[in-house]
């Protein structure tokens, strides 16, 4: 029995701030034939371009399969990971953690609008 598997994909990320626009791009194709898996990774951060290429034998992926899950919540993982490369993480998660002040406005008592008692 033989295997082969190809796999390609592409992903683009925009995030829009009052001071700064950032552009991320991220373009793969892969393919492993039971024993090597070759990846080609193209990376456009903000126009700095770069290209990878990678080759992983059966070893490599086995290692990579067994590393254990780290026991922190998504938004602590992306700031321990990216936040040196973007402080945008950290604006970001401490925007959506702010709590939004609800603001009422007084109603007035009108003599139009308020029911007689007869």
């Amino acid at each position: 029995m033989s295997t082969y598997v190809q796999n390609f994909g592409f992903a683009k990320t925009i995030i829009k701030d009052n001071k700064r626009k950032l552009n991320n791009e991220i373009d793969w194709v892969s393919n492993y034939d039971g024993n090597t898996a070759n990846i080609n990774l193209s990376i456009n951060e903000n126009g700095k371009k770069d290209n990878f290429n990678i080759h992983l034998n059966r070893d490599d992926i086995m290692d990579l399969f067994e590393v254990q899950p780290i026991e922190l919540p998504l938004e602590q993982r992306l700031i321990n990971d990216f936040l040196d490369k973007h402080l945008v993480l950290e604006t970001i998660i401490k925007k959506n953690k702010k709590k939004t002040k609800r603001h009422y406005k007084k109603r007035r008592n009108n003599k139009n609008n308020t029911k007689s008692n007869k």
